[in-house]
């Protein structure tokens, strides 16, 4: 069995089956948006339903006296509220679509005493919020990884592919992403190719 090394202290399994930790990065808060767009929401809804209750026959409390001397500007106020409440809660913050994984497993190959590895784990930690959580593997601890990967490490497996030995190009990740993103978010695929695709089978071809 591998010895491994990790960003965090979360234990798990490595499709190799080796026993190794893992590290995360948090996704960001929801909260604050969610928050203001619900009460902005809510607001809104129940002024302008208190509004037609007032037409339909009035209401069962007595309101502030602006209430009945501006009317008008108070049902424009809730349709206003309501649909600001709306146009919140469907907009998506914009770290997040940067702080979603799009791959399913990042596997990191490394050696003791490796400056490459130090510096590919750097990388990897760059770009750690649009990443899973990266399983570090020493190949020190198991023969087989040693004679496959000895003589490149470090080596960087994505979803099962390996697309980096010997350093990790920070210009062919933020592809990798970016390509996998537009994937996941449908593009069609008359599209022209981002040139992603053609740089990973490449660097596939070439590890293999």
């Amino acid at each position: 069995m591998s010895q491994s090394h990790s960003y965090d202290s979360h234990s798990s399994a490595s499709p190799d089956g080796s026993k190794d930790e893992t590290w995360n990065d948090t996704t960001p808060d929801r909260g604050p948006q969610t928050g203001a767009g619900t009460l902005l929401l809510v607001t809104g809804t129940v002024v302008v339903a208190l509004c037609l209750m007032e037409r339909a026959g009035g209401l069962p409390v007595d309101m502030p006296r602006s209430w009945y001397t501006n009317q008008p500007l108070w049902f424009l106020a809730g349709i206003i509220a309501f649909c600001a409440g709306c146009l919140v809660l469907r907009r998506p913050r914009q770290c997040d679509t940067a702080t979603i994984a799009v791959f399913s497993s990042v596997i990191l190959y490394t050696r003791s005493d490796c400056p490459l590895c130090d510096a590919a784990r750097q990388v990897l930690q760059e770009f750690g919020n649009q990443l899973p959580p990266v399983v570090q593997i020493d190949v020190d601890g198991d023969s087989e990884l040693l004679e496959r990967f000895g003589t490149c490490i470090p080596v960087v497996k994505i979803d099962g592919v390996v697309r980096f030995r010997g350093q990790v190009n920070r210009v062919l990740l933020n592809r990798l992403i970016t390509n996998a993103r537009d994937r996941n978010a449908g593009r069609p695929a008359w599209l022209p190719s981002t040139g992603s695709e053609a740089d990973a089978d490449s660097n596939q071809d070439r590890s293999a």
